[in-house]
């Protein structure tokens, strides 16, 4: 799996919808980008404990950590 991944809710339109555009943007596939209602996804938040940070939200994995909403946002608002 990539280094690199943003984890979204599966349930919220909105987080789909930024998900789906973001993954537009990031044309060098720098990340991967997963639901967290798929296996892969609900094994990553067993993994790191974010069961309950995912929820109608949206996390950032860069490196060894996380970025969670407020920054996220503003890491892609930036142009990535």
């Amino acid at each position: 799996m990539k280094e690199e991944f943003l984890l979204y809710d599966g349930d919220c339109l909105f987080c789909n919808r930024i998900a789906y555009f973001l993954s537009q943007k990031d044309r060098e596939g720098r990340f991967l980008y997963i639901a967290n209602t798929t296996q892969e996804g609900m094994d990553i938040c067993k993994q790191y404990h974010l069961e309950e940070l995912t929820q109608k939200t949206i996390v950032v994995k860069i490196g060894g950590g996380f970025l969670y909403p407020v920054t996220s946002r503003l890491l892609f608002s930036k142009g990535m």
